[in-house]
């Protein structure tokens, strides 16, 4: 049944597909640069493509392996992120498109196709992505792609107001990708998160330490990456200038972000979500202003201050907020996008209101061209640049709502949070409660077929003692409740049942003592780390199995 519930979901993708390739057959054309009827010596391909190409390195690899942090999740992190930024590098181009169109109230023209376009499609993309971030593991494959084709719609309207309307400038999308993209996943987020299901899921929803080693290689490419994300549309002179402010305040945030990491943990030592997430501030707080003459003293405050409020907020504010409010935020976009955003918002009303000649001199014409003719004040333009912030978080709020509306008008509800295996093949992971089905033959034959298999999927998984530490690993993590209800054990009559929890119990307390070293800290065991430590370290290999066979002997009984 699942599997013809997917057929219209495909059959209206595939006819969004046909409609793209209409449209890009009837309204778009190559920009002159392209054109094989023009004899055309540009060199902008050039300048352009490194650039180009270091961005989709963040939009697919960057943003991709940021979000596997999700233990139970790998498989959705990378596969709906590569999807979502496909869809929406060729997407935007035509919405984009439209809105110049409407606002500049010219339609004579088709819409222009060169390399800059694709720059800026990765450019929205990265808002999608952001978005998805909050809502990591909570929407289905269908739910994110009509939130992500919403939310474009009023991304690329909010962009051509920014920079037709307001004539503002940020050229890094402090507020135009990353604030507006956190506060539209945030608004989603909000409306559709069942709090039920995310309490039921609540023991499957973190981390552990390979998904966290896996997430880093995500941060460090996007560390890397990020100078060329806020200098890809600048002008050749200003493009050293991006560079190395961005550069500057990239350091600054990391510097602090394990600075104060440290300082606000109890146990002293580094959070690695903090390491993951608010090393990466500064590069989105410096994005409005990377371009103008702020000088490298400001760069670094912008990415110190950016770092700490960063950490703070994943440490205080992102449960706080949870607790309160009810809204859960899964990757913490609140705290990487959405906070250093302002920031970037309010230094760059700052910077606005402070150009004049004397600082920029000819130049200011390119950066504030209404303040250089004489049409705005330097604190009209600062005023202007705060409009612009406000207009981008109501935007998104108002775009987020409809997005969430459409999303319970349409589709259906997810059941179960966090797990890559309710979507994909050859998953691996926590198996699923469900509720007692209404036909007992047809559980029968389904809990038949599980003990015939010992599988998931259909997939055998032959015992071994490689698989042990894995298994007594997800054994600890179960909570009782979560234990008490597995289909197996509650075939046994009730006393049976209580010698089998407790047997287990016995079988994990053993492993733990014999494998501590190959078991990692993500559980909890029954006894204290003092004698797990003595265990670890007193205990030699005879004893080990002296005891072991004891052990295992009382629990065959049993």
């Amino acid at each position: 049944m699942k599997e013809r519930n997917q057929i219209i979901p495909s059959i209206l993708l595939i006819f969004l597909e046909l409609i793209s390739i209409v449209f890009y057959g009837v309204f778009t054309e190559y920009q002159v640069d392209a054109n094989i009827l023009v004899q055309n010596e540009s060199v902008h391909i050039y300048q352009q493509y490194g650039l180009f190409q270091d961005i989709h390195v963040m939009m697919f690899i960057g943003f991709g392996f940021l979000m596997t942090f999700l233990k139970k999740y790998w498989f959705s992190a990378l596969g709906m992120n590569f999807w979502l930024a496909a869809l929406t590098l060729q997407w935007y181009i035509l919405v984009s498109g439209f809105w110049h169109c409407v606002l500049d109230n010219d339609w004579s023209q088709k819409i222009q196709v060169h390399i800059d376009s694709f720059i800026n499609g990765d450019f929205g993309a990265a808002s999608i992505l952001i978005c998805f971030g909050a809502l990591l593991g909570k929407v289905s494959f269908n739910q994110m792609t009509l939130i992500a084709l919403v939310q474009l719609v009023f991304y690329a309207l909010n962009e051509a107001l920014a920079f037709l309307w307001f004539k503002i400038t940020d050229i890094g999308g402090s507020m135009i990708i990353h604030t507006f993209g956190a506060y539209f996943g945030l608004t989603v987020s909000f409306f559709i998160t069942n709090k039920k299901t995310l309490t039921k899921c609540a023991d499957i929803q973190g981390s552990n330490y390979t998904s966290d080693l896996f997430s880093m290689i995500g941060t460090i490419f996007l560390w890397m990456y990020w100078p060329s994300f806020n200098g890809a549309m600048a002008t050749t002179d200003a493009r050293e200038r991006v560079i190395f402010h961005t550069v500057i305040s990239l350091t600054n945030s990391c510097l602090f972000a394990f600075i104060f990491s440290r300082l606000v943990n109890p146990d002293e030592k580094f959070d690695m979500i903090h390491i993951q997430n608010a090393t990466l501030a500064g590069g989105v707080a410096i994005g409005a202003v990377a371009n103008l003459p702020i000088f490298s003293y400001s760069a670094m405050i912008i990415g110190a201050f950016a770092g700490i409020v960063s950490v703070l907020g994943f440490k205080f504010l992102l449960p706080w907020i949870e607790r309160k409010f009810g809204l859960h935020d899964t990757c913490g976009v609140h705290n990487l996008h959405a906070m250093p955003g302002v920031i970037g918002g309010i230094c760059s009303a700052i910077a606005a209101a402070k150009a004049d000649t004397a600082t920029y001199g000819e130049q200011l014409s390119n950066y504030f061209p209404l303040v250089a003719s004489g049409a705005r004040t330097s604190v009209e333009q600062g005023s202007y640049q705060i409009l612009c912030l406000f207009v981008s978080i109501g935007m998104a709020i108002g775009g987020g709502m409809v997005a969430a509306l459409l999303v319970k008008i349409f589709t259906v509800e997810q059941k179960e949070y966090f797990q890559d295996i309710l979507s994909w093949e050859g998953a691996e992971g926590y198996i699923p409660i469900k509720k007692k089905m209404e036909n007992p033959q047809e559980e029968e034959k389904v809990m038949r077929k599980i003990e015939e298999q010992g599988a998931v999927g259909g997939r055998h998984h032959k015992p071994s003692l490689l698989f042990l530490p894995s298994m007594l690993g997800e054994l600890k993590n179960m909570s009782p409740t979560k234990l008490r209800s597995d289909p197996l054990l509650n075939r046994l009559a009730g006393d049976k049942k209580e010698q089998a929890l407790q047997a287990l119990q016995e079988m994990v307390n053993l492993g733990s003592k014999i494998l501590s070293p190959t078991i990692g800290s993500g559980g909890t065991v029954d006894f204290d780390k003092k004698q797990q430590n003595e265990n670890l370290f007193t205990i030699g290999p005879e004893e080990k199995m002296a005891e072991g066979e004891k052990e295992m002997t009382h629990i065959k009984d049993k």
